[in-house]
């Protein structure tokens, strides 16, 4: 297997140029319902998400590359937006290589490392739920 590995801050680079300068009105007719800061996932299925950093992630990607600088980036975007980037773009050397559920475990594990407060119920994989959920920074 051949591993390619990312410079210092390409991820950095790569997520805040793609970041959407969108509003979330316009990623979703309705606009978003609730705010990764409502709890939108749960702390086993972050504890889950760290597995999948750990065995498709950290050999290329420092823990800090996820923190704060990311959700700056993509505040007033919706939770599928950064979802289907992870999704389309990650692993590098198999992007969309791992399963729905397993992204969606990775990304509760972004917002834990930021800490965001953790909820009652999983964050959901699919994309119309993603969509309900606006990405703000933790106050």
């Amino acid at each position: 297997m051949i591993r390619v590995r990312l410079g210092a801050g390409l991820l950095t680079t790569v997520v805040m140029a793609l970041a959407p300068q969108v509003s979330a009105a316009q990623a979703n007719q309705t606009g978003p319902t609730r705010s990764v800061r409502d709890g939108v996932y749960t702390a086993e299925q972050a504890e889950r998400g760290a597995q999948v950093n750990s065995e498709s992630c950290a050999s290329c990607h420092m823990q800090d590359r996820f923190t704060e600088t990311l959700l700056q980036s993509w505040a007033g975007a919706t939770a599928d937006m950064l979802y289907d980037l992870i999704r389309t773009t990650m692993p590098q050397d198999r992007p969309d290589g791992l399963s729905r559920q397993q992204y969606a475990d990775l990304l509760a594990y972004i917002f834990q490392l930021n800490g965001l407060p953790p909820g009652k119920e999983e964050l959901q994989a699919s994309t119309q739920e993603l969509q309900k959920i606006l990405i703000e920074q933790r106050q």
